[in-house]
């Protein structure tokens, strides 16, 4: 299933993607050099309640461009090379 979210140019916005890091496991962003947005931060925000609990990686985004793009995300541990889960989310940018 991919989510759709919108932007308008300069805005920004965040993707959020629950894991549990304490496993190895991170969401990583394949970023494409021609796509409309940017990255401009990363971070993984515990859950208070448990040690060694699942997390919330938070990907915040710069729109630069007014168009269209699917960012791609893959769970895996940076070791192994297959993912476990995977998700993409289109990003429409309105002008």
């Amino acid at each position: 299933m991919t989510e759709t979210t919108r932007a308008g140019v300069g805005q920004l916005f965040e993707i959020h993607l629950a894991g549990s890091p304490t496993t190895g496991f991170r969401w990583e962003f394949s970023p494409d050099p021609a796509a409309p947005v940017e990255l401009v931060d990363q971070v993984v925000e515990p859950d208070l309640g448990s040690v060694g609990g699942p997390a919330t990686q938070r990907f915040t985004f710069r729109a630069r461009l007014p168009g269209r793009t699917r960012l791609k995300f893959a769970y895996k541990r940076p070791w192994e090379p297959r993912e476990r889960d995977h998700r993409e989310f289109d990003v429409l940018i309105a002008p």
